[in-house]
């Protein structure tokens, strides 16, 4: 049995059983939905093997994940999947890899090497020199906070954002550690590319004519980049026009 999408308001269940799924509100979409906040062509799911990858046509109204805009996101066991005003819970059967009831998390999480590559860094064991102090110094508890925060990451992007907070404490107190700058660099890479995404939502929204949501969006991008950043200066021109448009 594939994967599947549950309509949350009426329990309609659509088996994703093709290499591409494509979801519309036109008849020819293989999961049609009928409803005018969702696009003629609004979204496509592509499958190989055990992932299943959600893609955002250019919709006009946008495609969320757990309540956050996108453009490409790999689709994983419980995640919330709004097409317009829709929305659905994406679900895999019990023994299929990733659908977090019978695999283990850490055999789960091989499907993706990149990840398995910063997840190993950022939580590898203490070096001998951490072994070997017996009071944990201050940065290695903000770095060890820090870890904590980054496993929590894809649930609030808040999280993603105070374990570079800390570990940037942390490398003020430990200017040589290769350990808490590779680190940083990771979730940088993680934060910019998320709210890359996020900024290309908004401006579908602008485009489609939803202008006091691609204002919103907009502003959660500000949130997520430092203000001498190019995305913040973007954010912050799309933020000015919606506000010229409405005097």
């Amino acid at each position: 049995m594939k994967a599947k999408l549950t309509d949350k308001l009426n329990s309609r269940e659509f088996i994703l059983n093709r290499n591409s799924t494509r979801i519309g509100r036109e008849k020819d979409n293989d999961i049609v939905l009928d409803d005018r906040t969702v696009s003629k062509y609004h979204a496509r799911v592509s499958s190989k093997k055990d992932t299943d990858i959600l893609h955002d046509l250019n919709s006009t109204n946008g495609t969320k994940v757990n309540d956050e805009y996108i453009n490409k996101h790999v689709l994983e066991e419980g995640d919330l999947v709004e097409i317009g005003n829709l929305k659905f819970n994406f679900s895999r059967p019990p023994g299929l890899p990733g659908s977090g009831r019978t695999v283990n998390p850490v055999i789960a999480a091989v499907v993706s090497l990149a990840v398995v590559t910063a997840v190993w860094f950022v939580t590898s064991p203490p070096t001998d020199k951490e072994k070997n102090t017996q009071n944990v110094p201050e940065w290695g508890v903000l770095y060890r906070s820090g870890m904590q925060d980054y496993v929590n990451r894809n649930k609030d992007i808040t999280h993603l954002k105070n374990a570079i907070r800390k570990w940037k404490s942390a490398l003020e107190l430990e200017p040589e550690s290769e350990k808490i700058k590779e680190s940083i660099t990771i979730a940088e890479s993680e934060l910019r590319k998320k709210a890359e995404e996020l900024y290309s939502a908004g401006k579908r929204l602008y485009d489609g004519g939803n202008f006091n949501r691609a204002g919103s969006v907009w502003v959660k991008v500000k949130e997520m980049v430092d203000s001498d950043s190019d995305l913040w200066d973007k954010a912050e021109a799309g933020i000015t026009q919606i506000r010229d448009r409405s005097r």
